[in-house]
């Protein structure tokens, strides 16, 4: 096959800053795919390689503004939309897969040229009854629905078929009345190795993200009733960090969460508050051999295999009091459950999720 994706960031291992989950999963699956015999084309806005570059086989076309300004940024956009009809005129491709952003486009060029279009739905920025709360990110969506096109759930919904990050995910996408085939294909996921879960001293708690969706008043009242454990606070800036006399809770900035699982941690806690669609850090949490409780809200619960013991009610410090007690009490119970919640992550290979798009995307442009 010949897939075109359509995605706002392509930044490969060898960048120096911050890559989201979504846009690792994004090049892990554009790099299987061509592993499996597919041609891959991705046209992208940010991207530390250069324009019209090869990355492990994935063809790179990057439209680059000349400057982070926002009226150049605005020509990138305008650009971009520009450079995408353009490539796709000289190109044949047999289906085009897009992200958030890029709805509105990748409508228009599925009835241009007549092939078949979808899009990742790993978050809520296509739904308006979800909005974000700051006036930045609202002239930013307003700006790129006028260059980019329509985002909302209006166009979402003219898609050929929808790729979900989690089940939870997909049952949101239907309650949005969104009636088109919805796949799941989870985060792609890859691990040097496993590390198994096993019975030793609790001497440190770790959670990672700031701001109060992600549960972070969990952990610091935590702190208070367990001096003898060390709470860590992972990804939180200097100006985030609140002033405490607890020397057993601690801020952390951006670090390698992977080798602080793996040195630093002996439970992984992810107390968050809003609906997550899926849950990165507890799957990382588990991979590195820690035992892993998360809140019980979005796509949490699927990452602990749904067991209920490692499954604690949100915004809600007396249960979380208990949970931690029940596992310092009754560790070995707590250590195969976690184990038990490990052995899925087979499932979240990069190229068990491959194969699952590549066969489901045959099926949708009749390819075999």
């Amino acid at each position: 096959m010949n897939i075109l994706m359509l995605l706002g960031y392509f930044r490969t291992s060898s960048y120096n800053g911050a890559v989201g989950g979504g846009e690792m999963s994004n090049i892990d699956l554009a790099t299987k795919l061509v592993e499996l015999g597919n041609n891959v084309t991705t046209i992208t806005l940010f991207s530390n390689l250069e324009n019209e570059s090869y990355y492990k086989g994935v063809k790179v076309y990057k439209i680059k503004s000349v400057s982070e300004s926002i009226p150049f940024k605005v020509l990138g956009w305008l650009n971009y939309k520009k450079t995408t009809d353009s490539i796709m005129s000289n190109q044949k491709y047999d289906v085009i897969i897009c992200g958030p952003d890029t709805v509105g486009l990748a409508s228009e060029l599925s009835l241009k040229y007549r092939i078949k279009a979808g899009c990742f739905v790993r978050a809520y920025e296509n739904f308006d009854n979800y909005p974000s709360k700051k006036i930045k990110n609202k002239i930013k969506l307003k700006l790129k629905r006028l260059l980019f096109g329509d985002n909302s759930l209006k166009t979402l919904k003219e898609m050929d078929f929808i790729l979900t990050n989690s089940k939870y995910m997909k049952l949101f996408c239907r309650n949005q009345n969104l009636t088109q085939k919805i796949k799941v294909i989870y985060p792609a996921l890859s691990f040097k190795y496993i590390v198994p879960v096993e019975n030793k001293v609790i001497k440190n708690i770790t959670m990672v993200g700031t701001g109060i969706h992600k549960g972070n008043f969990i952990a610091e009242e935590l702190a208070n009733i367990y001096p003898e454990i060390n709470f860590n606070i992972l990804g939180c800036p200097e100006h985030l960090r609140k002033r405490n006399d607890l020397i057993n809770l601690n801020y952390i900035d951006w670090c390698d969460v992977i080798n602080f699982f793996r040195e630093n941690t002996d439970v992984v806690i992810v107390p968050s508050e809003w609906e997550e669609p899926f849950g990165r850090v507890a799957i990382e949490g588990l991979a590195c051999g820690n035992i892993t409780l998360v809140s019980n809200r979005g796509g949490l619960p699927e990452t602990v295999a749904n067991i209920n013991e490692l499954i604690v009610m949100s915004n809600n410090i007396h249960a979380w009091n208990e949970k931690i007690d029940d596992v310092i009490n009754n560790q070995l119970k707590y250590v195969n459950l976690s184990n038990k919640a490990q052995k899925l992550l087979h499932e979240y290979s990069p190229e068990r999720q491959a194969i699952k798009l590549q066969d489901f995307l045959r099926i949708k442009t009749n390819i075999f």
